[in-house]
């Protein structure tokens, strides 16, 4: 029985399918709405400190991934994302959702994938 090896560009690939099946749900969704709405301008409501932070926030994550690691800079990542898209958060939630966001991404794209992350000053 042959193996299945998907390929470098097979997440690529079924992200981009996911995204389209989702977009065209979202369109049928949209068209079958019968709803009159005021027109807004596209980004109104949008928050911009919060896109600028977290902009500054993941090109940090890139360029700290390297020195301290995927688990650590993953896990410093994921806790200040939880801590800026706070809303009504308990002080707790943050360390154990990038705990588990952390440990989730590793196990699937490092033990599962065989995907290899940089090692970090201690080793993982």
């Amino acid at each position: 029985m042959a193996e299945w090896n998907p390929g470098m560009g097979f997440i690529a690939f079924g992200a981009a399918g996911l995204l389209g099946i989702l977009s065209l749900a979202l369109f049928v969704q949209a068209l079958l709405k019968k709803e009159e709405r005021e027109a807004l301008p596209i980004f109104s409501g949008l928050q911009w400190n919060r896109v600028i932070v977290m902009l500054i926030a993941l090109l940090l994550y890139a360029g700290l991934m390297p020195v301290l690691g995927y688990i650590i800079s993953t896990f410093v990542l994921m806790s200040f994302l939880f801590w800026i898209m706070r809303e009504g958060q308990r002080w707790w939630w943050f360390p154990v959702g990038a705990f588990l966001t952390t440990l989730v991404t590793y196990v699937v794209f490092s033990v599962w994938l065989n995907c290899q992350y940089p090692q970090g000053p201690f080793g993982f």
